[in-house]
């Protein structure tokens, strides 16, 4: 039950990771070449790194969310067989 617990923060975690990672890659995105004029050339160079930073995240943060997917599901279906052989 602990485990559970534990894999739904995980989950809750990751996918709030992924809404701000996304937000800031487009962002920068944005700040590096839409709006480029409107910043300096240092503001745009760290854009231009921020962008690889949150491609980075987001994409960590995916492995993780589809990690604790599976473990979430693996752990419910032992539950279920659990609570089937307990019946029977």
């Amino acid at each position: 039950m602990n485990n559970i617990k534990l894999i739904n923060k995980v989950t809750i975690v990751s996918k709030l990771t992924l809404l701000v990672s996304f937000t800031g890659f487009v962002a920068t995105l944005l700040m590096s070449y839409q709006y480029a004029e409107y910043f300096s050339l240092i503001l745009q160079v760290m854009a231009h790194i921020l962008t690889i930073v949150f491609a980075a995240i987001f994409k960590v943060a995916v492995v993780v969310l589809m990690a604790a997917t599976k473990e979430l599901r693996a752990v419910s279906s032992v539950d279920d067989e659990r609570a089937h052989y307990a019946t029977t």
